[in-house]
């Protein structure tokens, strides 16, 4: 049950009273909801795209995809996440 994977306030050392007392009432927040109404469930969006569609406004960023592709292929060994 997703109740039992919640971890509670402790799992968190050398948190501050102030912090420790934040998280242990968004946590029991946390297991209210899921009490009440059941876990959420991720459900797949027909207009995810629309998401990502700023980033096409960036000058250059459609030409640097495919040159990010074919470095990939080029030197699979390089770090790309910087």
């Amino acid at each position: 049950m997703a109740l039992d994977a919640a971890p509670d306030a402790s799992a968190w050392e050398g948190l501050g009273p102030q912090e420790r007392e934040h998280r242990k009432w968004v946590l029991d927040k946390i297991r209210r909801r899921i009490a009440e109404d059941g876990p959420r469930r991720a459900q797949a969006s027909s207009d995810r795209e629309r998401l990502f569609m700023l980033f096409a406004a960036l000058e250059g960023y459609g030409e640097m995809i495919p040159r990010l592709r074919q470095n990939r292929e080029r030197f699979p060994c390089a770090d790309y996440q910087r």
